[in-house]
């Protein structure tokens, strides 16, 4: 069921919104999917930190 419906999702911000609710769902239910959702968050928080971690500062330019 987990892979027809990633197939068939469509990439537009209603899919996005049914992802997360479906996502939420699985947490609530506590089964295998849920695990995955938590897996992704984390991967997503951690790339996130990385990437604002490894910017460079910028100097602030007198007016």
């Amino acid at each position: 069921m987990w892979l027809e419906w990633l197939v068939a999702w469509s990439w537009s911000l209603d899919g996005l919104r049914d992802c997360i609710a479906t996502g939420i769902q699985s947490v609530r239910d506590c089964d295998g999917t849920a695990v995955i959702t938590v897996a992704c968050l984390l991967i997503l928080f951690v790339w996130y930190c990385y990437h604002v971690g490894r910017e460079q500062p910028r100097p602030h330019v007198s007016v």
